[in-house]
């Protein structure tokens, strides 16, 4: 077995210690460029639980255990996580829960029929279209807002746009 880590680069000594006497290699990086690749080479994510993160990981279906940023605007982050979990593609690892996260990442380790279940329902979470979603609310308020009418939509006006907004 091999992982892989980022780390942030003040901490990569450090990083690099802890993981040297594990039955594993393990590779720790700085910074990773291509993501795409990372994610390839994935069957299971340890991650924060930001919303781009965890697009990816369900879009991918790649189950994860998720550790959110306590400092977090709005707690979003344990939300998301929660939202995943709930959903069967992840484990929620809320501070002071940390020998559950490595529990839970040593299931996953040792049973692919569990991975493989995580990971349909981690696909299953995703949304797809939602960039397209995104983007055709976007032109139709923009489209409303050229022809003078409020931006509104059955869910409240869109965040940021006004029929006054020039485009």
């Amino acid at each position: 077995a091999q992982e892989s880590r980022i780390a942030l680069k003040a901490r990569l000594g450090a990083v690099e210690a802890a993981y040297r006497n594990l039955p594993f290699t393990t590779r720790v990086y700085p910074f990773w460029t291509d993501m795409g690749a990372a994610y390839a080479a994935s069957d299971i994510a340890v991650s924060r639980a930001g919303g781009s993160s965890l697009a990816e990981l369900a879009a991918l279906g790649i189950p994860a255990v998720l550790l959110p940023f306590p400092q977090a605007a709005d707690d979003h982050q344990r939300i998301n996580a929660e939202t995943a979990a709930a959903a069967g593609g992840a484990f929620c690892v809320s501070p002071g829960q940390e020998d559950l996260g490595r529990r839970a990442l040593a299931w996953l380790c040792w049973d692919p029929a569990a991975r493989e279940r995580m990971r349909e329902r981690m696909r299953a979470h995703g949304r797809p279209g939602a960039r397209d979603d995104v983007a055709d609310r976007v032109i139709r308020s923009a489209r409303r807002c050229r022809r003078g009418e409020p931006p509104s939509t059955a869910r409240g006006p869109e965040p940021g746009l006004s029929a006054a907004m020039p485009l």
